[in-house]
């Protein structure tokens, strides 16, 4: 048997939004590769999801949100630029701003991008609530910070 959240998972896919271009199973599995967010079960990876917005650029500046906030991404195909780093598929770029940290001004720029954008405040809000997602996000910094 099927457990109640599966049920509710399904039905929502049934009745996906019109018009989108990824399914939210689709972006579950895109984050479930991505090693940024390995260790995540598949239930804060679907409330991960469910935030997400997906972007295609061919060349040129990622779109803000509107209202514009800071805002970080996963790379699914293509090529991100934030400031003079480039990220690839499978990688985050932005990730800083979740703690605050340095991250280069302005907006991000792709080329032949697909990606997974976040608004850095909601992501910070789902964490206020997993304490899992939370510890995995300390874990990234940790990563991050003792890394090379």
């Amino acid at each position: 048997a099927l457990s109640p959240f599966l049920l509710a998972l399904l039905a929502r896919i049934a009745a996906g939004p019109a018009g989108t271009e990824m399914n939210l199973v689709e972006k579950v599995h895109a984050l479930g590769q991505a090693a940024f967010f390995r260790g995540l079960r598949i239930e804060e990876l679907v409330l991960l999801a469910d935030l997400a917005r997906p972007v295609m650029v061919e060349s040129g500046s990622v779109p803000a949100p509107d209202p514009a906030g800071p805002q970080f991404g996963l790379v699914l195909a293509g090529e991100a630029r934030l400031g003079t780093a480039r990220h690839g598929p499978g990688e985050v770029f932005g990730a800083a701003r979740l703690w605050n940290e340095a991250a280069p001004a302005g907006p991000a720029a792709g080329r032949s991008l697909h990606a997974l954008l976040f608004e850095v405040a909601a992501v910070r809000e789902l964490a206020s609530c997993s304490t899992r997602l939370a510890l995995v996000l300390l874990n990234r910094k940790w990563e991050d910070r003792h890394a090379a």
